[in-house]
This record gives structure tokens, sequence and C-alpha cells, in this order.
């Protein structure tokens, strides 16, 4: 309840008939699925990774939380999709840590 407070935004939300959340979205007249709002920020990252990296950025490695299930890790891999990662690798947070430790050891 106190996280909910802190929240900048109260997002009023409806359902379609396929039973997919709409958000709103008054800039482009439009009402968005949550996939389709993770795949304009995965697209935004990865054109700001090309611009840092001086290269096109196809694949990426996303950690997801571990308490993600199955339905929310495909969501997440459909924006990947969406935002031209063709091929992604999900990551749990723990494991992605563990990774992290391998590769940069203290």
């Amino acid at each position: 309840a106190e996280l909910r407070a802190l929240a900048a935004l109260d997002v009023p939300a409806t359902v379609d008939t396929a039973r997919e959340v709409l958000l709103p979205c008054p800039a482009l007249r439009a009402a968005l699925t949550p996939v389709d709002v993770a795949a304009e920020l995965l697209s935004s990252l990865r054109r700001q990774a090309a611009e840092t990296l001086g290269a096109d950025v196809r694949a990426a490695v996303v950690t997801v939380p571990a308490y993600f299930d199955d339905s929310q890790r495909n969501a997440t891999e459909a924006a990947c999709k969406l935002a031209g990662l063709e091929t992604v690798q999900l990551l749990r947070e723990p494991e992605a840590q563990l990774v992290e430790h391998a590769v940069y050891p203290v």
C-alpha cells in the first residue's frame, strides 16, 4: 500500500475481448498493451545501445524478476521481438547476478 502511494501514475486500464489489458495513450490516441509499452522501451534502449556501440544491436540478454511466470516471460520475449531483437535470452535476476560475478569477480 505504501509503495502504491509513491507511484507517479495511476493509469486507468481496460480489458478487451481477448482479455488483454489496454493502457490509454492520449499522445497516440490509442490504447496500448503492456507488451507494446515494453517494446517501445526496449526499442529506445536498443537505439541508445547502437549509438553507444556504433553498431546495430540485434540480440540481447534480458533479465526478468525471479517471480515471473511463463506467461510473463513469454510477454517479455514478445516485447523484445517487437523491439527488433532477433535472439533473446531471458535470465532470472539471480541467474544474471551469478553471471555478473563470474565475469566480473570481486
